[in-house]
């Protein structure tokens, strides 16, 4: 009964999330977009179009460093300039496209230098005054070769010249085209002079997406009523010979098309736009501007090629991001569109193929809805990964082999959504089970177990298994001088405070809090979660339970300054053992709780118990300092603790990684084990010379009261020599 309710929320709920996500998508809000936008540019960036031939070479003809170098800084004259095209006449190219604008006269003009310099002599005026302007040289020069300027759109109105700034004309064909086009407010052109002598005008102007990234490119624009060529498509109507450039609207078939005659169409997308193929920069197809004016390129380079002019140069900031990155310079990319042209290797995404993406959605939105109750959340992520990899091979295949742009990513994105909210859904029922077990066993059971069973209550039953655990003990030493102080009820509050810390710092670090016992702590870690790293949690958490001693203990410090009481510090001792024990459910079949049994615990235990004789804080055994990995640690003794046969060599826990690596500490370690061999050598002279060394080297750590224990018992040796056969090992007088 309870499983219809939840199947029938679950499809509510999942139907409503595909409404809405179908929603967003005909909305097509800028991150949906840019999402689009940068899935293909991943599969550009993986496979970008291979150089192929053009039946007409195209050349890029650079303003690149060198050139600004040995010709001088931009702009360079209009006589330069002239130079330069008359040297590419020389070279036979077919014709030549500026991605530059000459929006002014040039200031270097001989009659503007006549106005400009005072104190010349009349006659030398007269003399530049007379010459050809610039433009004038560069126009003659341009009538040699078939030269396409360009000017650039402008977001705000320009003061109307003659003309309409472009030599092509336009046929339409089918409804009105111009609403669709890109639209500028004004047109930046060229000086009159050099309009008049070129072939061809073309818009130079790239409007980037909404991410700044040139993708796409504007084959016609408009101004006003007025239609525009780009750079590339101007010059290819100027090769062509015609003067009219076919723009034609299919509203049926929702197609838009531009044609020149001996050219192939070219369609285009609902805004005359085009997705040039873009391939990775080649060098090879680069020609110095100043290899150029000294004639140095080799003719073949040139001959009936199509040329763009352009600069590569920083400083020139005509440098564009492209779906290949950033640092492509804009006149490459109208080279890559030509080449694009030429290779009829358009990216393209027509309109059927919005609606196969619209299908996809629904498609994966249904799988989900409708298998993710039935399956469960593993077979159903499975499904959906098979899903999501079979849509991104089936979008990178249209890529790869007919250069379509599909979307991919947005139909698993909502695939992805519909199965997180519907496994969250599905999760909380079982949740809802789950609390029915806390409910009835949370009086009985510890939490860490009762936790246990609700994720898998097979586990109801008693048992252990065998496992390498970090055992610790910790306990407030001389609790019973610091309990005559309080009360009960402040004497409760004292544990209470020390406690709740030291607990946090315990769980914090991995741990497993098994018992209080009084004003001590057994804990252990490595179950019943695995942690590999469990013997540097354990000790790293002995170290920040001392820390957090030491802040209680300024506070307490305040407060009986404050009270007028005598302030006595807590001090811990926390013993450290690692050991294979038995860990599991530990009781009888009324009650039972999550703990451990073995030697090793006892061994914790009684490490911790010298703590006090040793004096020291921390103790650890031998078997957890050799599996420490950049931790501080002195040896302490060789001892035979109450109830064991076999000597454990003990340790003291110093720090963390930054003592191993300090100079002070690396310089005590040889002096401390020097003095321990002269100790159990019984040169005691010696042992106490190498004691004198390690006070002053141990000053800043916790070991004076350790060296005062060792002085104590070479004393005592002095007085009691240890047997003939003595081997070092030190038997303890306390638990």
């Amino acid at each position: 009964m309870l499983w219809r309710p939840k199947i029938k929320l679950m499809h509510v709920v999942g139907f409503a999330i595909l409404v809405v996500v179908w929603g967003i998508r005909n909305w097509d809000p800028t991150p949906v977009q840019q999402l689009r936008l940068a899935t293909f540019d991943q599969f550009h960036r993986s496979l970008p179009r291979e150089p192929q031939p053009t039946r007409v070479p195209i050349v890029l003809l650079d303003i690149d460093e060198d050139s600004l170098q040995r010709v001088g800084q931009w702009p360079w004259s209009r006589a330069t300039l002239a130079r330069l095209i008359n040297r590419l006449a020389e070279y036979q190219t077919l014709v030549i496209g500026f991605d530059i604008l000459f929006s002014e006269y040039d200031r270097l003009s001989p009659s503007l230098l006549a106005d400009e310099l005072r104190g010349l002599d009349p006659d030398v005026i007269s003399q530049l005054r007379a010459m050809p302007t610039n433009e004038e040289r560069l126009a003659k020069a341009m009538g040699r070769i078939m030269v396409v300027l360009g000017q650039s759109g402008l977001p705000v109105e320009t003061q109307p010249q003659e003309g309409l700034g472009r030599k092509a004309t336009f046929a339409e064909l089918g409804p009105d085209p111009k609403p669709f086009m890109y639209a500028f407010s004004g047109v930046l052109r060229n000086v009159p002079e050099l309009e008049a002598a070129a072939a061809g005008i073309g818009m130079i102007a790239m409007p980037p997406e909404i991410d700044q990234v040139v993708r796409r490119l504007p084959l016609v624009t408009r101004v006003g009523n007025d239609i525009y060529p780009a750079l590339g498509l101007e010059m290819l109507r100027v090769l062509s010979g015609k003067p009219t450039v076919l723009v034609k609207t299919d509203e049926k078939l929702q197609q838009r098309i531009v044609r020149i005659q001996t050219v192939p169409e070219i369609e285009t997308d609902a805004n005359f736009r085009v997705w040039p193929y873009f391939r990775r920069s080649l060098e090879n197809l680069y020609v110095s501007a100043a290899d150029v004016l000294d004639g140095t390129v080799p003719p073949q380079r040139l001959r009936d090629a199509m040329v763009v002019f352009g600069t590569s140069a920083i400083g020139l900031h005509d440098i564009k991001q492209t779906p290949m990155g950033p640092g492509t310079p804009g006149f490459e990319v109208h080279a890559q569109f030509l080449e694009t042209v030429l290779t009829q290797n358009f990216l393209t995404r027509p309109p059927w193929l919005e609606a196969a993406e619209g299908t996809a959605l629904v498609a994966i939105g249904l799988l989900m809805i409708i298998f993710v109750p039935l399956l469960g959340a593993t077979y159903s992520l499975l499904l959906g990964v098979i899903v999501s990899v079979g849509m991104f091979g089936a979008s990178w295949y249209a890529f790869s082999e007919h250069r379509l742009l599909a979307d991919p990513l947005y139909a698993s994105l909502t695939g992805l959504v519909l199965y997180i909210t519907l496994s969250y859904l599905s999760y909380r029922g079982e949740e809802a089970q789950r609390q029915q077990i806390r409910d009835a066993f949370g009086r009985f059971l510890a939490p860490a177990m009762v936790e246990t069973l609700a994720a898998d209550p097979s586990q109801l039953k008693l048992g252990g298994e065998m496992k390498s655990l970090t055992l610790m003990f910790a306990d407030i030493r001389d609790f019973t001088s610091l309990a005559e102080d309080f009360e009960p009820e402040g004497l409760t509050e004292l544990i209470n405070r020390f406690l709740t810390p030291i607990t946090g710092i315990i769980m914090a670090g991995g741990g497993t809090i098994d018992k209080y016992i009084g004003d001590c702590v057994m804990a252990f870690w490595n179950a019943p979660l695995d942690d590999e790293a469990h013997v540097n949690h354990g000790c790293t958490a002995a170290l920040l339970m001392l820390a957090a001693c030491r802040e209680l203990n300024r506070e307490r410090k305040t407060e009986d300054e404050a009270e007028g009481r005598q302030h006595k510090p807590i001090r811990i001792g926390i013993g450290i053992n690692t050991d294979e024990v038995c860990v599991g459910n530990m009781g009888s079949e009324q009650r039972f709780d999550y703990s451990v049994l073995g030697d090793g615990v006892n061994l914790a235990s009684r490490l911790e118990g010298q703590c006090k004789p040793y004096r020291v804080d921390i103790v650890i055994g031998e078997r957890t300092q050799a599996r420490l990995d950049e931790m501080a640690t002195l040896e302490l003794d060789l001892i035979q603790v109450k109830g064991r046969q076999q000597p454990e060599r003990i340790y003291t826990l110093v720090g963390g990684g930054d003592v191993v690596r300090s100079v002070g500490f690396a310089a005590l370690v040889k002096r401390h084990n020097a003095m321990l061999d002269a100790y159990r050598s019984q040169t005691w002279d010696d042992c106490e010379a190498q004691l004198a060394t390690c006070r002053e080297l141990a000053d800043g750590w916790p070991l004076g009261d350790y060296y005062d224990v060792i002085a104590e018992r070479i004393a005592e040796f002095r007085a009691v020599p240890p047997n003939e056969d003595w081997d070092g090992v030190y038997v303890a007088k306390r638990k």
